[in-house]
């Protein structure tokens, strides 16, 4: 390795140590929005029983899986997939 490169890895990797000290006290001190880690998106409901889905059940489409809370609404829906797409 030429010195310039040499140089520059060195560089970086020091910038980079420098860096995670300092989000380690910002969040140690709470520095962060709560709102956006303590919150999760809710699962999408069953197009059949508009209950939230078990990721377990789909059914492949052509548009992709669709995901439903129980068996029977997969027997429900390989009936009339119109009616609930």
């Amino acid at each position: 390795m030429n010195r310039l490169t040499l140089g520059v890895v060195l560089g970086s990797v020091m910038v980079m140590g420098m860096s995670v000290p300092s989000a380690m006290a910002q969040h140690a001190k709470g520095d962060h929005d709560q709102a956006a880690t303590s919150k999760t998106m809710p699962l999408p409901n069953c197009p059949v029983m508009d209950e939230p889905i078990n990721l377990a059940l789909s059914v492949a489409t052509d548009d992709g899986p669709v995901y439903f809370c129980c068996e029977g609404c997969i027997a429900k829906f390989k009936k009339d997939p119109a009616k609930y797409a």
